[in-house]
């Protein structure tokens, strides 16, 4: 009997797609803070000044700008990928430790503390300029 039928064929993409999810879910955070302040660069040049919490919404702080609507939906999706990222990045360096190179996942690992380290310190500090409150409010 041959064997080479029963045994399902190796499929060389899941790796890589589970590599580009880790990679992906460990970048986010970075992401969304980078796009959280480049749409409060973009309102801060629309309306004059630098904005601020419960003062200027960002829903509607500028009007008719496409750039700007673009960029507050997109920081929202970076945002909640940022949060399904705490769950998948960990679960996935675990499947993936033998994959990745060490150093490589270190790197991951130091983005992904540091990007939630600014979403955090945003946050609960207000460092530097509020812009998480800013955007929730």
């Amino acid at each position: 009997m041959d064997r080479s039928l029963a045994t399902p064929p190796p499929v060389p993409w899941r790796r890589h797609t589970l590599r580009v999810l880790h990679h992906a879910s460990a970048l986010v955070p970075l992401a969304a803070v980078a796009t959280l302040y480049a749409f409060s660069w973009l309102v801060a040049l629309r309306i004059g000044h630098w904005p601020r919490p419960w003062v200027d919404d960002p829903k509607s702080v500028a009007p008719g700008c496409g750039a700007c609507d673009a960029l507050h939906g997109l920081v929202l999706h970076f945002l909640g990928w940022s949060v399904l990222g705490l769950f998948f990045f960990p679960v996935l360096s675990v499947a993936l430790r033998r994959a990745c190179a060490r150093g490589r996942l270190t790197l991951l690992a130091l983005a992904f503390v540091a990007g939630w380290a600014m979403l955090i310190a945003d946050l609960l500090f207000g460092l530097p300029g509020d812009r998480l409150l800013w955007y929730i409010d």
